[in-house]
């Protein structure tokens, strides 16, 4: 399945606010701060079974994904971002690191993180069971906010 979402649609002032429903349900506690008489987003979304892959589009934005009970999955995960357009500064676990278009980031979805684009910017976004990835990938953990 392919499916585009778009806040083309709404009223310049509601747009922010049906962004954060969208991201907030595709990855609990995920919050996006931007210019709200500016912004004008899109999202891609793949569904190959059981992997879901997602193509979001933003202004400048803060992206903050918040770890606390409620947001916590139940097994851990680990999500890929590849910056494909723009440019971000990620935080999480004590890290920072500036990303340009074609780096490669995971982060711990247990964790708190934070990327802070300050242009336009998309990114691919892919989320593993971290179990699995670990089979693959024996020191994925190594890898936790770092470029690759």
């Amino acid at each position: 399945m392919f499916e585009v979402l778009s806040t083309h649609q709404f009223h310049p002032m509601e747009r922010l606010d049906y962004w954060n429903d969208l991201i907030g349900s595709t990855y609990r506690g995920m919050t996006v701060d931007s210019d709200r008489s500016r912004f004008d987003a899109k999202l891609a979304v793949w569904q190959l079974g059981d992997l879901q892959m997602v193509k979001p589009s933003s202004p400048p934005a803060i992206v903050r994904r918040h770890a606390n009970s409620a947001t916590l999955p139940t097994q851990q995960s680990l999500i890929v971002h590849v910056l494909t357009r723009g440019q971000a500064m990620l935080e999480q676990r004590g890290r920072r690191v500036e990303l340009g278009e074609g780096d490669m980031v995971v982060c711990a979805a247990e964790d708190a993180y934070c990327f802070d684009a300050n242009q336009m910017h998309e990114m691919m976004v892919v989320e593993f069971d971290r179990a699995t990835l670990a089979t693959r990938v024996p020191q994925i953990d190594d890898l936790v906010a770092r470029k690759v």
